[in-house]
């Protein structure tokens, strides 16, 4: 049977549109509810919000954690009750005679605590008590332990066994097509084991399992050790994010995102996944994968980011459970949450709506960094500041796990090296550490390629995608200004609508280089704003 907590999401998710069940309650409703109610514990532990005011605003009725209820009325200060400390909730009628003697009728409600004392509670408008009763009798009759428990804790918090067993289902996948985890399959593995924050001992017992397929785990042991280990409450959010990891580590592989393929497609049933939730994680993907992109400006996202907020809400998933890994374009849990407090917006979030830090930089994006842009036109656009914090903490961990790759590199040489002094080596097993090193290597050069293409892309984003020809030449039209022009040219060519649009290039020393001539003439200024206009309406 589920923890009290799953048990108790299912059952109030059958309740009426006034009842919010986590992790999919409104921010706002959240924050109403935590201080209207007081509760201070965390709010990601809150399960459900029935709300009895009449527009909505969830700052009275009932708030349900796994181990608490609390109760508020208008007027009222809350009342906060320990599950643990009661026995039983029922129902009540009272009688009574009006002066012309007839009789009158009025429901109520009866909480018996286990010392005894029994409290009365009167009936709501929009909250229904039955229903309620019956829930929470259900529990009190089937379960012993009453604990709070975040809703939506990112998959780095969680214990070492879900890692091991997540990370394993992965290298299965890989191991899949040809028995074997090749550098680029590695690769992405080792990203993933990156953003989880993996230990050392986990590292280690991943190390070996990817190099010994003869030791391969079964699929759906590997998938119920996940659920058996995963906080009450959170298994099928585990689920979700697996699929989603499954599916963008496949097309990255193969070129090709789909959510129908053969390994996929045999685990469905044990994840528990629908179509429609597979239609989310691809979504999601698809996504991610477009954030960084400057040709996409700041409305296209927000409204890619709205449809997916609204599918996830539809299917009833929680948005962030595509994200418990972080995201597939490279970002930890941790650093989507640091890449908004780098926009000014620490603390803003609380985890339970921090996987959706991605799309609301995003929509935030479309209101910051506009003022003086509006003028210049620059090619730093509302959206670049994002781009910039996301791709600095991408490629923070991309050396993060370079490193990793290389103190795994030495731990294997120094096993050959033990190997060798014990005099008990063999030449298959030289020929086993020997490949083992090679695939490290293989893997560390992948990564290197990769992490120059993003510190590349990082350089332009201090460039004008589209140049502005007519400010350049007015801001370089002093003689000492001239050479800056003949630099900046090569970098751009013209389309078919005659823009000059900068090339593709991975040379970052030129760059950033560039970067630089543009601050140093003054291109983005509103001075060169001004002078490059003046110069296209007198030409």
């Amino acid at each position: 049977m589920s923890g009290v907590n799953q048990y108790l999401k299912e059952e109030f998710a059958k309740f009426n549109d006034r009842t919010y069940v986590s992790p999919n309650i409104d921010e706002k409703k959240l924050e109403n509810a935590v201080n209207a109610f007081k509760y201070d514990g965390d709010k990601g532990a809150i399960i459900a919000i029935l709300d009895e005011t009449l527009f909505k605003s969830a700052k009275e009725g009932i708030l349900v954690t796994g181990n608490k209820i609390i109760i508020k009325r208008s007027f009222d200060s809350p009342l906060s009750l320990g599950i643990s400390g009661i026995s039983e909730i029922k129902k009540a009628v009272e009688v009574s005679t009006d002066k012309k003697g007839k009789e009158k009728k009025k429901d109520y409600y009866v909480i018996t605590h286990k010392d005894g004392f029994e409290r009365r509670i009167e009936p709501f408008i929009y909250v229904d008590m039955n229903k309620f009763t019956t829930v929470m009798n259900e529990i009190l009759n089937n379960f012993d332990d009453y604990t709070e428990q975040n809703q939506l804790m990112p998959l780095e918090s969680l214990s070492e066994d879900i890692k091991v067993a997540y990370i394993k289902v992965i290298a299965n996948m890989a191991f899949d097509d040809d028995g074997l985890v090749d550098a680029e399959e590695f690769a992405e593995i080792y990203k993933l084991i990156t953003r989880i924050e993996m230990s050392v001992e986990s590292r280690s017992e991943i190390r070996q399992y990817i190099t010994s397929p003869e030791n391969q785990e079964n699929n759906k042991e590997l998938v119920n050790k996940i659920i058996e280990n995963a906080p009450d409450g959170m298994s099928q959010s585990l689920c979700i994010s697996l699929t989603k990891d499954l599916v963008s580590v496949h097309s990255i592989l193969t070129d090709q995102l789909s959510t129908d393929f053969p390994f996929i497609n045999n685990l469905k049933e044990n994840l528990n996944i629908s179509d429609e939730e597979l239609e989310l994680v691809e979504l999601a993907i698809k996504n991610d994968r477009i954030i960084l992109n400057r040709d996409y400006k700041d409305d296209i996202l927000v409204n890619s980011f709205k449809e997916l907020s609204a599918k996830a809400a539809a299917i009833g998933v929680p948005l962030g459970a595509v994200y418990l890994s972080g995201s597939v374009i490279g970002l930890s849990a941790a650093g989507m949450t640091s890449g908004l407090a780098a926009l000014g917006m620490g603390g803003f979030l609380t985890f339970s709506s921090m996987a959706t830090g991605i799309g609301v930089a995003v929509m935030l994006g479309t209101f910051t960094y506009k003022g003086i842009k509006s003028l210049t036109k620059t090619g730093t656009e509302e959206g670049d500041k994002r781009r910039e914090v996301m791709l600095k903490e991408i490629i923070r961990l991309g050396q993060s796990t370079m490193n990793k790759l290389s103190e795994d590199i030495n731990f294997i040489i120094k096993d050959l090296t033990d190997a060798i002094n014990s005099g008990n080596t063999t030449s298959e097993m030289l020929r086993k550490i020997t490949c083992r090193i090679s695939q490290f290597a293989e893997a560390n050069k992948g990564l290197a390629g990769q992490l120059k293409q993003k510190e590349a892309e990082l350089a332009r984003l201090k460039l004008p995608e589209t140049l502005d020809i007519d400010r350049l030449k007015a801001i370089t039209n002093e003689q000492s200004k001239k050479v800056y022009y003949d630099k900046i040219i090569p970098f751009y060519e013209q389309n078919s609508n005659v823009d000059y649009r900068l090339i593709s290039t991975e040379d970052i020393k030129s760059l950033i280089e560039l970067g630089q001539i543009f601050e140093a003439i003054g291109y983005y200024s509103v001075k060169g704003a001004i002078t490059g206009k003046l110069k296209g309406v007198l030409s």
